[in-house]
Order: C-alpha cells, then structure tokens, then sequence
C-alpha cells in the first residue's frame, strides 16, 4: 500500500515536466555577459565598502571584504566570473588601498605576498564553491531521475503483459521526454512488426535489435537519421526497440534513457516468460484431457 500523502505516478511526472520547464539555459555569449557585470558589481561593492570602513581597518583587513565578494560570485556557479572578480579584487585593492595609492605600483615588496595570498584564497574557496554546488546539483538530478524511475516501475508492476507494458512505457516515455516515443517487440517468429517507417529506418531499427547497439541520431552510427532507436533488452535476449523523435530537448539525459530501456527490456522480458509458462501449462493441460477423454472412451 502507498504511504498515505506520498506523491502518485501522476504527480511526478508533473513535477519533472515543471521541473524541464523551468530550467532556462541562456545562451553561453549572453550568459557570460552578465555573469561577467555580476563580477565587476561585486567588486565595485566590495570597494564602496572598503572605502566607508578603511579607517577603521589596516588593508589587510579590507582584503577579506575582497574575498568575501568573490565568494559571492562563485556561488553563481561559473568559473571565468571567478577569475575576472579575483583579478579585479586584486587590482582594486593595490589601487586604492595600498600605499601609494591610486596607482598600481607597489612600493613595499610585502603587499606582493599579500596580493597573492588574496589571489590563492580566492581561488581556492571558490573551487570548492564550485565543487560542492555540482555536487548538490548532481544530487538533485539523481532525486529526480529516481523519482520517474519508481513512477516506471510502478506503472510496469501494474501492467497485464507485453501489450500494456509497450502501451504504458510509451506513454510514460512520451510524457517525460516530450517527444514521439515507438516500441517494437518481436512477434511470435521472432520478426519485429516495423510497420510506419521507411525502408532505411526498419534497416536500422533491424540492426540495432541485432546488435543490441543504438544507432540514429547523437549516435555514431547514422547520426543524421531522423530519430534514435535503443535496444531493449533483457537478462539474455534482445526483447524490443525503442524509438525517440529527434527534437528532443537539450535536457533529456542519455542515462536517463538508457535507465528506462534496460527497465523496459527487463520488464518486458519477464511478462514474454511468463506468457510462454501460461501456453506451456495450457498445453499440458489440454494433454491431460486428451488422455482422460481417450482412456475414458
């Protein structure tokens, strides 16, 4: 039984679609544009700062409201911003702080040590920044992937056999993915019904169930195909293939993917045993009755 107030299949699907939704990539040149006027707004902060408090502290202690600054810009996530805020740190607070000052010549050979000092600090904290920021957002991202992978796993838990499940992944597939989402499984010959494609897609979709290697596009092997087809498969055999529209978005995850084939083929492979068990015991049973009626007669 489901926990009482746990989210259904239906609520994390409509959470990751917000979620994909949500997630604004700008372009990288406009991007860097105002991560880079971020970095020189920090730093002109940090100055106006050191200049209210600069009689009440020596410069070494302005420095630190330098790094805190920095620090600030590293939160944002990008490393050239980082760069650009610590070499400006650096500048500003020669500049202007450090005798003589309003010129960038250093007159005493310490304040050398103390630049760099400022410099390695800098970098370093934001590295680790950096750091631990990717790995909270790798952390989220494996929240979210396995949140749809038990949204699957319930659906397939609940389906009646091979037709429901392609039925139920493809519309799961469709759901997440945003895109046209075919799968194929093999008929009682062992013959893939490719039936809407053209002649060089069921070549394709023919050979990756053969292979059991992916081909189409983003792949190596006919990558400007109009769709990427995965194979599906089981513990031992080849159970399926699956096709995906190319206009996914750029968020769509290969792992993600691949997670849900071998699911899919795995599922897929169980509800195909389980039908061949049921047509054993039928024919054994329709044995059975053959020679009761004959030893009757």
């Amino acid at each position: 039984p489901r926990p009482q107030g746990s989210p259904t299949c239906d609520d994390l699907l409509e959470m990751e679609r917000t979620f994909q939704k949500t997630q604004y990539r700008p372009p990288l040149a406009s991007g860097m544009v105002r991560e880079s006027g971020f970095s020189i707004a920090a730093v002109a902060l940090a100055t106006a700062v050191c200049f209210i408090l600069s009689p009440l502290f020596e410069p070494t202690g302005l420095a630190m409201i330098y790094l805190v600054g920095a620090l600030g810009v590293s939160v944002r996530g990008r490393r050239g911003p980082v760069v650009l805020a610590s070499i400006l740190s650096v500048a500003c607070f020669d500049y202007f702080f450090i005798p003589p000052r309003f010129t960038l010549r250093v007159a005493d050979p310490q304040s050398l040590w103390t630049f760099g000092v400022l410099f390695a600090t800098v970098m370093v904290t934001s590295h680790l920044t950096l750091r631990l920021k990717a790995e909270a957002e790798s952390a989220r991202e494996g929240q979210r992937r396995m949140a749809m992978m038990n949204a699957l796993t319930e659906k397939l838990a609940a389906a009646g056999g091979v037709d429901d499940i392609v039925r139920v992944s493809t519309d799961h597939l469709t759901s997440v993915f945003s895109v046209p989402v075919s799968i194929w499984v093999p008929d009682d010959k062992g013959q893939l019904p490719l039936r809407g494609l053209t002649d060089k897609e069921r070549g394709t979709a023919q050979w990756v169930y053969d292979s059991g290697q992916p081909a189409g596009h983003g792949t190596g092997t006919l990558p400007d195909a109009p769709a990427l087809f995965v194979p599906l498969r089981g513990a031992e055999t080849p159970t399926g293939v699956l096709r995906l529209e190319k206009r996914f978005s750029e968020g769509v995850q290969q792992q993600l993917l691949d997670s849900y084939a071998h699911q899919i083929g795995l599922s897929l492979e169980v509800a195909r045993l389980a039908e061949m068990h049921r047509r054993a015991e039928a024919a054994a049973e329709n044995v059975r009755l053959r020679e009761a009626v004959g030893f009757k007669e």
